[in-house]
């Protein structure tokens, strides 16, 4: 991973990781062989717009991506409207998260995206499910509570299930061990563009989050 300043520590060993934080400075002016630690290639993960733009340019110029270092980045800013020109053609080898399974969309997503269409006349990336989502699930809140007070809201949150977007939309609900109630289920895909300028129902679906 690379990012700027401190580098987080979790506990990562039982999931057979290690976290090892490489300079950017070192990997823009090194060599041509990728750093490694017991044999291990680099899976990079850096901020946007820089120093993603930088990487993905130096890299690519050393023949070191794709390849022998890959690039990837969280859920949100290879779906900008401006990533091609931070990252360039070569960003279609970044590979991101996307919370949308563009393979398996339900009704009401399929809905929602001709809407979305018809108003702004592109498609809407998972950003904008996520969007929609989060406002379906209020709407429900408030309808079952009666009530708009965020204590009643927040109890009904914790009861709410509805076909939302992306699919069956609930909260989870366990007592102990959670910092906050959330959407467990929700659809969870490792994808990549497969071309410069590819609608979000064209990426390559890399993998799929299970259960």
């Amino acid at each position: 991973m690379v990012q700027r300043g401190r580098c987080p520590r979790t506990p990562s060993g039982p999931a057979g990781c290690r976290l090892h934080p490489v300079g950017v400075r070192r990997l823009a002016a090194g060599s041509r062989q990728p750093p490694r630690v017991d044999g291990c290639r680099l899976l990079l993960l850096a901020g946007y717009p820089q120093p993603t733009g930088a990487l993905v340019a130096a890299l690519h110029e050393r023949g070191l991506f794709p390849g022998r270092v890959a690039l990837g980045h969280p859920a949100g800013p290879c779906a900008f409207p401006d990533w091609w020109e931070v990252a360039g053609p070569q960003g279609v080898d970044v590979s991101f998260l996307c919370y949308l399974d563009p393979g398996s969309v339900p009704e009401a997503g399929r809905a929602f995206a001709r809407s979305f269409n018809q108003r702004y006349g592109r498609e809407p990336t998972f950003v904008a499910f996520e969007g929609f989502d989060s406002a379906l699930a209020l709407g429900h809140a408030v309808a079952a509570a009666g009530s708009a007070t965020p204590s009643a809201i927040r109890a009904s949150l914790a009861q709410v299930e509805f076909q939302g977007a992306r699919g069956s939309v609930r909260f989870s609900t366990e007592p102990d061990g959670v910092v906050h109630q959330q959407w467990r289920w929700p659809p969870v895909c490792v994808v990549s563009h497969p071309h410069p300028h590819a609608s979000p129902s064209e990426v390559d679906v890399l993998w799929r989050a299970s259960g």
